[in-house]
């Protein structure tokens, strides 16, 4: 969070210099017009960066030439958005303040005081440090993602993942096959997967989940189903349209 006031606050400040310059240019100071962008530019960034992150996620902004120029599109729409809303309030001002003269409505029809650029640098920098952080969390959430819990009665277990052999569902639940014991966990075999996905627990079957780390040896079918053998010598059965062989 503090990231993102940094980014909204650094580029506003430079939007507003910038803007303070080409106004000095033109022989023309409004610092109404300055402080609407101000207020406009923090409120606009703050609201719209709660959503950037959903953007940053779904495009990549490096990947590909496609989401780059994606993303250039989604910065400069709310770049003209920004303006377009700066642009309404000082019309209204200006339609209900007598002081006001057209000539000042005229010039800021014309100005560049609200920088379409830097919006669009605005936005780039805030998907850039979206997609930043969502490249470091792996990492702290690797250690969490090793511990399953799986109560049993009043009592909950704090089991390791390399403890777990295979999953089978079993009505509306799943039930774990540990070193510790069976454990039923209501829970969709899905949704558990989706939860520790990028583990070495993989969907072997229909009703079946294993843990490859326990998986000894395997044997197929004609078919191309067949049986996975445990280390502990416990046999689950696989589906060729799951199961490709251990990698």
């Amino acid at each position: 969070m503090k990231l993102r006031i940094l980014i909204i606050g650094f580029f506003v400040s430079l939007n507003l210099v910038l803007g303070f310059l080409f106004q000095q240019l033109t022989d023309f100071s409004c610092f109404t017009e300055l402080l609407i962008i101000a207020g406009t530019g923090i409120t606009f960034w703050w609201f719209v960066s709660k959503w950037v992150s959903v953007a940053a996620t779904q495009w990549q902004l490096f990947k590909n030439v496609r989401n780059f120029l994606l993303q250039a599109g989604i910065g400069l729409s709310a770049g003209f958005a920004n303006a377009l809303i700066t642009s309404g309030i000082m019309f209204l001002i200006v339609l209900n303040c007598d002081a006001c003269t057209a000539p000042e409505l005229e010039l800021l029809n014309g100005t560049f005081t609200n920088n379409l650029m830097i919006h669009l640098l605005c936005y780039f920098s805030l998907v850039f440090s979206v997609q930043q952080q969502s490249e470091r969390a792996p990492k702290t959430q690797a250690a969490s993602v090793d511990i399953v819990e799986l109560s049993s009665g009043n009592k909950t277990y704090q089991c390791r993942l390399r403890d777990v052999r295979y999953l089978e569902t079993s009505n509306n639940c799943i039930i774990l096959h540990t070193q510790a014991g069976n454990f039923v966990r209501y829970q969709s075999l899905r949704s558990f997967l989706e939860e520790y996905q990028g583990t070495s627990i993989r969907r072997v079957h229909r009703f079946y989940a294993v843990n490859m780390d326990q998986v000894q040896y395997y044997e197929k079918n004609k078919n191309g189903d067949g049986w996975l053998t445990l280390v502990d010598h416990s046999r689950v059965k696989f589906s060729r349209s799951y199961f490709n062989g251990i990698n």
